[in-house]
């Protein structure tokens, strides 16, 4: 008799569900992290994810809520062999004529004192992700980040 395989996972998923104040990102984050080493994801490609998910939740929290406690603030995470995605859910104010910022590179030329505080962000969610959608329905603003496993 032949003995029966054991099924092979093929994808992993998790929901994460928070309300903006105090470590809010920071827990929401850890979190994340946990659930993608216990998923065997590589630390390198962690690193880039986590870096990602901090400048879009954050921008959330600021730009979104206006720093107002309370909001909800949802993530969401599919890892399958060939892509991971993230998807950020919350409640606040949407993106300028509800699509997402261009994201080109802010300028570095000019003396220190000159250069932007901003303006990295999006460059960066940009240049670190294989896709990203934005939708916003009835009060609802979702994001999703898409990056290739390699």
């Amino acid at each position: 008799m032949e003995p029966v395989a054991k099924p092979r996972i093929t994808a992993h998923r998790i929901s994460l569900n928070t309300r903006t104040g105090g470590l809010a990102v920071r827990n929401l984050l850890g979190e994340a992290m946990v659930a993608l080493a216990d998923w065997g994801h590589p630390a390198e490609a962690r690193s880039a994810v986590e870096l990602v998910l901090a400048e879009a939740l954050n921008n959330v929290v600021e730009h979104g809520y206006g720093f107002r406690e309370g909001g909800p603030l949802g993530l969401e995470m599919e890892l399958t062999a060939e892509t991971l995605t993230c998807t950020i859910t919350d409640h606040g104010r949407p993106f300028p004529d509800e699509a997402l910022p261009e994201g080109r590179a802010a300028s570095l030329e000019g003396p220190t004192a000159e250069l932007p505080e901003g303006g990295f962000g999006w460059h960066l969610i940009r240049q670190m992700t294989s896709d990203l959608h934005y939708q916003r329905n009835d009060g609802r603003s979702k994001l999703t980040l898409h990056f290739s496993v390699v």
